[in-house]
Formats: structure tokens, sequence, C-alpha cells
């Protein structure tokens, strides 16, 4: 009758395999990092480049869309489209200002509602601005740097005071220039305007036929023009299918792939080894089991070398996004480890010990 080994002896016979070398465990370990690490980081460097993109389109104003009707957009009917599922706000040129310092020129003055306000974070960021947005007038960054103020300090025209609450980028990226080196004034959406802007991500095409809602009374063509406020960088921009069709997309089968195939190699280059064990009366399973254990610890030390460096490049990266980019990668690091492991032990599975001349012969 053949017996099994005991637990502790599976675990000290696997110990000493690699303790030995005879696992090849620090060649086995390389050799994953690099067929496994490198489709792997190609991948994540990929969704990072679809992101970063995506945050362009987004920061550049190219999605907002804009509706332009001198005076007859309702301000109110304006800021309730879309309720909480876009950022929209109404615009309208007010009376230039002129400021004390500057007495030789006149500035331009743009009445905003909060819509607007709330969605420069969006579009003119980086902002800088105080605990309440609404509390007073938005310098562009330019006219900022020209009067040498800051938020919170207090802005002195010839027709009285007013504190800073923000100062915004509006940069020359083919965004229209309708809020460039101008001071922003909020108001209550009472009125009319001439433009009304909504924000929405992900875009939704759908969204520049609601702003002809917020009219308030049919125009003549003439009258009305709808576009996006940045058309620099394209018009029918849809991440989702970047995301999906991108060259790397298929990179965890891949890994699935390469991982098995590995793991499979490293059981066949011992298969005088493994024969030589079934000549001995050791069980196949206390065989599939020593071979687990070895496979186990090559595996684990890749692995988790690989999803350190993972995680600790997306650390530099200081985003949500990074973080949930390398996630993404560690996850097609284990997928990738699973097969290594199924792959080891189909290696040892077809083994025989009646082929056990011939493994010494091809050896």
């Amino acid at each position: 009758m053949i017996r099994r080994m005991r637990p502790s002896s599976l675990v000290g016979e696997a110990y000493k395999n690699v303790v030995s070398g005879t696992t090849r465990c620090l060649i086995l370990a390389f050799v994953f990092v690099t067929l496994i690490g490198a489709p792997t980081i190609i991948d994540t460097r990929a969704m990072e480049d679809i992101v970063r993109q995506m945050e362009q389109f987004r920061s550049s104003g190219s999605t907002v869309s804009v509706l332009k009707a001198t005076d007859l957009i309702d301000g109110r009917q304006c800021d309730g489209l879309m309720g909480a599922e876009a950022d929209v706000g109404a615009i309208r040129q007010g009376e230039t200002m002129e400021i004390l310092n500057m007495p030789s020129s006149r500035v331009n003055v743009v009445e905003v509602t909060p819509g607007i306000i709330a969605m420069l974070d969006t579009i003119a960021g980086p902002i800088d601005a105080t605990n309440n947005p609404t509390g007073g007038v938005w310098l562009s960054v330019d006219l900022a740097s020209t009067l040498g103020l800051t938020p919170g300090q207090t802005l002195h025209t010839y027709d009285g005071s007013t504190v800073i609450a923000g100062i915004y980028q509006w940069p020359a990226d083919g965004r229209a220039r309708d809020l460039g080196y101008s001071i922003l004034v909020p108001v209550v959406p009472d009125g009319f305007f001439s433009q009304c802007w909504a924000e929405l991500w992900p875009v939704d095409q759908s969204l520049a036929e609601l702003l002809l809602l917020s009219l308030s009374t049919p125009p003549t063509q003439a009258q009305v023009s709808i576009g996006q406020l940045n058309t620099n960088l394209g018009v029918d921009y849809a991440p989702a299918t970047e995301w999906v069709e991108r060259p790397t997309a298929l990179t965890p089968w891949l890994v699935v792939f390469l991982g098995a195939g590995l793991g499979y190699l490293s059981s066949r280059l011992r298969r005088l080894e493994i024969a030589s064990a079934l000549h001995a009366r050791v069980t196949r399973a206390d065989l599939l089991g020593q071979h687990l254990l070895e496979g186990l610890f090559w595996i684990s030390c890749a692995s988790l070398l690989l999803s350190a460096t993972l995680l600790v490049r997306a650390g530099f990266g200081g985003s949500a996004v990074s973080l949930d980019i390398a996630y993404a990668g560690v996850r097609t690091c284990l997928m990738g480890s699973s097969a290594s492991l199924l792959g080891v032990l189909l290696g040892v599975i077809p083994v025989q010990e009646r082929h056990l001349v011939r493994y010494t012969r091809e050896r």
C-alpha cells in the first residue's frame, strides 16, 4: 500500500528544493516579472494616456455646449436645465468697469449665474478662491496678475469696491474668449441672458438640443447658434470607445496565456525528477502538492514585486485615477499568477513513470 507524505514532510521537501535551487526560483521569478510585467505596464500606460486625454478634453472646455441667442435666454430656465446631472449657467455682457489703478482703460465685465461659477473648477482650473465663491467678483488670472490682486482682497473701481471671490485660468487653447481678461460678476438668474452653457461628462450629444428649452420665445434661425466652447480637440470624442478598442485591451488574456505557459514549462523542465519520484512510489497527489508549494513561492514573490511596482508608480501620480489604473494592473498580474499556478499543475499531470528512460535519454 502506497502511503501519502505527511504535510510537514511535503513542506520540508518543497523548502529543500527552493533553497537548493532545484526549482530555479530566481530565474522563473525574473522571467515572470518580464513576461507578465512588461505587457501589464504597457497596458497601464495606455490606460493612463486615455485618461489624460479625457482630462485634457474636459479641462479645455470641449465638454461645454453653448447656446447663443442675444437677450432671448431666460436665466431661470437655463439654470434649471438638467437638474443635478450637469453644471448649467447663463452669461451676459455687463457694463465695462474702470479700475482705480487702471484709469486709462475699461475692463470687460461678464455677468454670470451661479452655474457658471460652479463649472469654473472644471473648465478654468486650477482656480484660487475664497470660501464664498459667489460673495464677490472673479478675475481672470491675467487680469489679476496685472492688478497684483489675490482672492480675499478688495477691488477698487470708480463705481465702488468689491471683494475678489476667486481667480480663474482661461488659457488660449482654442476656447472661446468670452471670459478671457475679464471680471465675472455673479448675479441671480433673473431676466434675459445672451448665452446658456452646460457642462456634462460623459458628453451627451442630445444636451445641445436641450439648451433650446431655455429660450424665452421661439427665435428665428439667424438669432440662435449652438456649438462647443472649444472645438480645438474635436467634436465627436468617445472615450469609452477608445478605452475598449485600445491596442492593449487584450493584455489580461495575453498574460493568462504567458503565465500558463511559464508555469507549464517550469514543471516540464523537471519531468525526469517527477518520473523518478513516481518510480520511488511518491503519489502523484503529493507531487502536485509539492510543485504547487514551490510554484506558489516564486510566483508570489514575483507578483508581489510587480504589484508593488505598479502601486508605487501610481503613488507618484498622486490621483485616485492613477491608483484605479494600478489596481487594474494588479488584477491583471493576479490573473497571470493564477494561470502560472495552473500551468505548474498541468505540467506535472502528464508526466508518466514509464517514460523515465526516455526522459533520461533526452536529458
